[in-house]
């Protein structure tokens, strides 16, 4: 006689299913060239490329967290208090009469970009120079010391 289990009673059974299903998923936090980039340059860049309207220059991640004359237009973490979450959610941008609207999909990827804290290659290319620059002192500081100093 076999036995049956209801998986639902056994919360071992349940979380060994979810751990196994979300063994093959994996989700990546959005990244400015890869998942930004590409929505910027396609809706935004013919005002705020080249020629950045009110000063506000979208083509890389460090322009964008600078923001523009009036201050910055991203809060790192939060997409809710960030000024180009609300345009671009609120569909104010890119304006109606430029006939671009960005999808829902695109607009989730912004947020979660800027819920993430703006994550970019320039970003971890920088970090990954400061490290290079650090340990190369480090191990300069080291090196010219003068024999007997701890």
């Amino acid at each position: 006689m076999r036995h049956r289990t209801n998986v639902d009673s056994h919360p071992v059974f349940a979380a060994l299913f979810l751990a196994a299903c979300s063994v093959g998923a994996s989700w990546a936090e959005p990244l400015f060239e890869r998942d930004i980039l590409p929505v910027l340059a396609a809706n935004c860049f013919s005002c705020h490329g080249g020629r950045a309207m009110i000063g506000l220059d979208l083509r890389t991640a460090s322009s964008i967290l600078r923001g523009n004359h009036e201050g910055p237009v991203v809060v790192k973490g939060s997409a809710e208090k960030s000024l180009l979450f609300e345009k671009v959610s609120s569909r104010k941008m890119p304006p109606p009469a430029f006939n671009l609207q960005l999808t829902d999909q695109q607009i989730g990827t912004i947020k979660d970009w800027i819920n993430a804290g703006c994550p970019s290659e320039e970003e971890v290319a920088l970090k990954a120079r400061a490290k290079e620059q650090v340990e190369r002192f480090e191990k300069d500081a080291l090196h010219d010391r003068p024999s007997g100093v701890a």
